[in-house]
């Protein structure tokens, strides 16, 4: 684990660590003995980790936010162009 990110401490003590180069790993903190529990390649940017009380584990990551960022931004540039390609009516019923 080279860049760290965040840490949750699960109800049997073991220690989830996020790193953005490794994703999410697991630490026997009596042993040390580290675990990688999902690879970095598939949380790209892990950034935080949290527990449900059901015990599922959350890991967010900054490619996640990055992507649905872009996903935004690729909605309004094609609400832009549609606006742009129909001459009349635009956005909430103004006059172009």
């Amino acid at each position: 684990m080279d860049t760290p990110t965040f840490l949750a401490v699960e109800p049997s003590g073991t220690i989830l660590i996020t790193d953005q180069s490794t994703g999410l790993n697991r630490v026997d903190p009596r042993t040390g003995l580290a675990t990688n529990l999902v690879a970095g390649s598939q949380v790209p940017f892990a950034l935080g980790v949290a527990l449900e009380h059901s015990g599922n584990i959350l890991v967010s990551a900054a490619a996640a936010a990055r992507s649905a960022a872009s996903a935004r931004g690729n909605l309004a540039n094609e609400l832009q162009h549609r606006a742009h390609d129909r001459p009349g009516r635009v956005g909430r019923g103004l006059q172009r």
